[in-house]
């Protein structure tokens, strides 16, 4: 367990969900990036009950983040919206089952030995 300015001077960052950065992923403005970047360490302390030292303001944010009462402030709102975003791989196949290459046409296939 640590103090609340133990998690406040951390840079909160999430490379699973957003490898390039809350700014650069289109989900966030930058303004609430840096609101995440600022404090996403203490309000995830908060709910792994982790801050020694919690303000009243930080239990009712907590409060509001676990209810998702958006309408709690700002940065609840950025942190449910957080929480509620989902990232994952896409994978591309192709579609066509077509081969690409076909061996009865003869620009592309020779029986001719080379030295």
């Amino acid at each position: 367990m640590q103090t609340r300015e133990f998690w406040l001077q951390k840079k909160f960052s999430d490379i699973a969900k957003f490898p390039y950065g809350f700014s650069r992923s289109g989900d966030f403005t930058i303004a609430q990036s840096m609101q995440l970047e600022s404090n996403g360490n203490l309000i995830r302390a908060l709910l792994n009950g982790e801050v020694s030292d919690p303000t009243d303001s930080d239990i009712e944010l907590k409060n509001a983040i676990i209810s998702a009462n958006r309408d709690y402030s700002e940065l609840a709102k950025i942190w449910i919206k957080y929480a509620g975003t989902h990232r994952s791989k896409i994978s591309v196949s192709s579609s066509s089952s077509k081969n690409e290459f076909d061996e009865s046409d003869s620009d592309w296939v020779s029986d001719e030995v080379i030295d």
